[in-house]
């Protein structure tokens, strides 16, 4: 015998003493089944090794032959059939089982290693059995194959039918959770795979692919739905679910604590609300509204308040509104803080008014001056009265004397303001308006006429305030030939005049606002006729 068939017969030999087992008596160890299974083993060729490995082989038996179950259903296609290993006779720690699953006897691809084994449409029709390979030491191979089952040709995979259809389940609002409850495919069909999407106004969600979904402000007041898919293997197609459509409401508005609210509660002072914190997730738009004993006061709309004198003696408060995008909103309101009266504001000295040049009369631009204060005045007010009444209207720090205020006292009152004090109000000394100047012109059409012949006298009468209206007395020396009423200008007809030299002025009498004015003096001689 060669040296290396010695030793390879040598080493097998001494494996096998080393584990407790004599050379064939390994039958006896446990009871043989009625029927063992084939056992085969490869062939070396040359016969040399024959005398050893027959009484090793003769000594490996299956003490429990390997089973097929289909677990009490029937074989067939989708159906999982379970191989049960053999049991040898020689210690399980030097037997290595390998299996894989056959077709007719041959080997079905990416089965090995598997006890189960579901057939598919490329087994119908055929004979599965499951191959087990028991190896002693690695080199010494055994096969048992269990009982073959028929695997009926059957029918093709049907196209599922939802005899149960897909709903929509939870409060259809936004930022709450809707979820998809499952559709029901052919009564009980466990082999469709169901798959989701969810649809806005019947137009698919990008994303929204999962049994649950979540409202977005996107969604608000849309038609909400989800669809299920059903597929199984082999169908010619999938199978679709709809469920009801669910509209879309405002979500739960967000909540926060009553902010904080800081600066001194006096007037002249600001207060400054703090920023709420909102619950929930998503950007919230915080807007603000201050409120005096409850109520808005007008134009206060930001996180800060300028506390008026109006305030002294209320209670002020900011609400604080939170809106986000799809949901209601929310309010959270502070503690409201009392504000206290503050010092007035005192004239240490009093407004005054500037006389303009030429007297205080009608059509003149009076100015008045604020005055000095207790404290530097952020802003003044002026409001300007006759006789004590205010004057509608002036308002201003100038004010033009109008023909109402001839005679009158005229006086200007200044209110103002400064941070930190109750507004203050002081007035000026008194001025009189006196009535305005006026100047009275006369223009002959002619300074020389025959006796009879037409000539008339153009009167004009101005002042600072205008043209007046009143009365004018044209004399001829000291003899008054005539009196005409003007509203700033008058022709006049001089008729009647001796031959000689005449000498013509007129006289505006005047009136409650303009002073009276003489004309200088105009000649008209009258000669005799031709």
């Amino acid at each position: 015998m060669p040296t290396h068939h010695r030793a390879l017969s040598a080493l097998a030999t001494t494996a096998l003493l080393s584990s407790g087992l004599a050379l064939g008596t390994a039958g006896s160890a446990a009871a043989a089944p009625a029927q063992p299974a084939p056992v085969s083993r490869p062939q070396t060729g040359d016969g040399i090794l024959d005398p050893i490995l027959d009484p090793i082989l003769g000594g490996l038996s299956v003490v429990t032959q390997p089973l097929l179950s289909t677990l009490g259903g029937a074989p067939g296609v989708g159906q999982l059939l379970t191989a049960t290993a053999p049991v040898w006779n020689i210690l399980n720690s030097l037997v290595a089982t390998d299996v894989e699953w056959l077709c007719d006897g041959v080997p079905i691809p990416g089965t090995q290693g598997q006890l189960t084994f579901v057939p598919t449409q490329a087994q119908a029709g055929c004979q599965v059995a499951a191959k087990f390979v028991g190896r002693v030491l690695g080199i010494l191979p055994v096969e048992a194959v269990t009982a073959s089952v028929l695997v009926p040709l059957g029918v093709a995979p049907q196209t599922p039918v939802a005899t149960k259809p897909v709903a929509v389940a939870g409060t259809p609002k936004v930022g709450a959770p809707l979820t998809a409850t499952a559709p029901a495919w052919d009564t009980d069909a466990t082999d469709v795979a169901t798959t989701y999407q969810w649809l806005r106004g019947g137009t698919a969600i990008t994303g929204a692919t999962a049994a649950s979904y979540t409202p977005t402000a996107e969604d608000l007041g849309k038609a909400v739905t989800v669809r299920a898919t059903g597929t199984r293997d082999g169908a010619p197609e999938p199978a679709t679910s709809t469920s009801s459509a669910v509209t879309v409401l405002l979500g739960d508005a967000p909540t926060a604590a009553a902010p904080a609210v800081s600066g001194d509660p006096r007037p002249g002072s600001t207060l400054t609300v703090a920023a709420p914190a909102w619950s929930g997730t998503g950007p919230v738009v915080t807007t603000y509204q201050w409120l005096r004993d409850g109520q808005p006061v007008t134009g206060a709309t930001t996180a800060s308040y300028a506390v008026t004198e109006a305030d002294a003696g209320h209670s002020l408060a900011a609400r604080a509104t939170g809106t986000r995008a799809g949901h209601a909103p929310g309010t959270a309101t502070s503690q409201a803080v009392t504000v206290g009266a503050a010092e007035p504001l005192t004239a240490t000295v009093p407004p005054s008014i500037t006389r303009p040049a030429g007297g205080v009369t009608v059509g003149r631009t009076l100015t008045a001056t604020p005055g000095t204060w207790s404290a530097p005045a952020t802003a003044v007010a002026y409001t300007w009265r006759r006789d004590g009444s205010t004057i509608p209207g002036a308002t201003g720090p100038t004010y033009v004397v109008r023909p109402a205020d001839v005679g009158r006292a005229l006086s200007v009152a200044v209110t103002a303001r400064a941070t930190g004090f109750a507004e203050g109000t002081s007035s000026s000394p008194t001025v009189t308006v006196a009535r305005s100047s006026s100047t009275t012109v006369a223009r002959l059409s002619r300074t020389e006429v025959r006796k009879g012949a037409k000539v008339t006298l153009r009167v004009a009468v101005r002042s600072a305030a205008g043209a007046p209206t009143g009365t004018v007395r044209v004399l001829d020396g000291t003899r008054v030939l005539t009196k005409v009423v003007v509203r700033g200008t008058r022709t006049v007809k001089l008729r009647g005049l001796a031959v000689g030299r005449h000498r013509i002025r007129v006289q505006y009498v005047g009136s409650t606002t303009t002073a009276p004015s003489t004309s200088k003096v105009v000649v008209l001689t009258v000669r005799k006729r031709a």
